[in-house]
């Protein structure tokens, strides 16, 4: 089992998986093919496929800036005499449209023939727009795409990867809901581990500024407690083996505002565990947990008894 704080920090082992053909079950979100940002760049290609899907009609135009569902209504009925994509693009242009919306059509359109081109395009024409829709988030999902091009790769026709993943995703869901209970990787949120339990589990970036959150550690003690509890029902999803991972970047990373940063694996006991480091002797990053420049007092250490 691999768990993490929240479904975003998963993402990139489910993009993995999708991509490897390797069976899933995720606990605790949506999954990728499910996700907003995936949904978003896929309702331009629904409409290339099908001028008369006003469901993606009414995503697509909404995207943009300015553009609600009044607006959206308008525009859809000026769609709907049209006999293809084509039509479609040149009343929208006769209706004197955002360039934006009719570009990224055409630019769909001309690569409908390649199902991995034209995702592409959308992603493309689309992703300025939803740099500023999604803002803070935008690097991590930001990532999904390049999983989404190369699942378009495998189908290459444009009308078989949308039918297949996105309108009745029977590809997705034998991936990602397999028949066989045992043979299957495990994803799951903190949150939503408990009453699961695996005989290896991996928990994901256990770093400074992750447990306790600098947030939690604003908001009082109640709040890192309750951090703490989110933990330690992860750690003891294990049955036998347990791998807390953390980001390399972070190693150094022990201090908010010249303050020690609280960390909840201060003062671990090393007997406990075997300590792996991706860095080489020739570096001079130090990797454990006990560092004295880390070490508070404003917490008690976390009960392992």
């Amino acid at each position: 089992m691999i768990m993490s704080r929240t479904v975003m920090g998963l993402r990139k082992i489910e993009s993995f998986c999708i991509e490897r053909n390797i069976p899933y079950r995720l606990y605790g979100g949506s999954s990728l093919l499910e996700s907003k940002h995936i949904r978003d760049v896929i309702a331009p290609i629904r409409v290339i496929l099908n001028v008369h899907d006003e469901i993606a009609w009414m995503r697509f135009f909404t995207l943009f800036r300015g553009i609600g569902e009044k607006s959206a209504l308008r525009f859809i009925e000026v769609t709907k005499e049209a006999a293809n994509a084509e039509n479609a693009i040149e009343m929208l242009r006769d209706s004197k449209v955002p360039s934006a919306i009719t570009d990224t059509l055409s630019a769909i359109n001309k690569n409908k023939n390649d199902a991995a081109k034209a995702v592409k395009a959308s992603f493309e024409s689309l992703e300025n727009r939803l740099m500023e829709i999604y803002q803070d988030e935008w690097n991590h999902r930001k990532k999904d795409f390049d999983v989404l091009i190369s699942l378009a790769e495998r189908t290459k026709n444009l009308e078989k990867f949308i039918s297949d993943f996105v309108i009745s995703p029977h590809m997705e869901e034998t991936i990602r809901m397999p028949e066989s209970t045992d043979n299957y990787v495990l994803l799951s949120t903190i949150h939503s581990a408990k009453g699961l339990e695996r005989n290896v589990c991996f928990i994901l970036d256990v770093s400074p500024y992750a447990f306790p959150s600098e947030r939690a550690y604003a908001d009082g003690i109640d709040a890192v407690e309750e951090e703490r509890r989110c933990l330690y029902v992860a750690m003891t999803r294990a049955k036998n083996d347990l791998y807390i991972m953390r980001s390399s970047k972070s190693i150094r990373a022990y201090e908010i505002n010249g303050h020690a940063c609280p960390y909840f694996l201060n003062d671990f006991d090393m007997n406990l565990v075997e300590l792996k480091s991706p860095y080489t002797s020739s570096h001079s990053r130090t990797d454990h947990f006990n560092l004295e420049y880390a070490d508070i007092n404003i917490l008690d250490d976390m009960d392992f008894s």
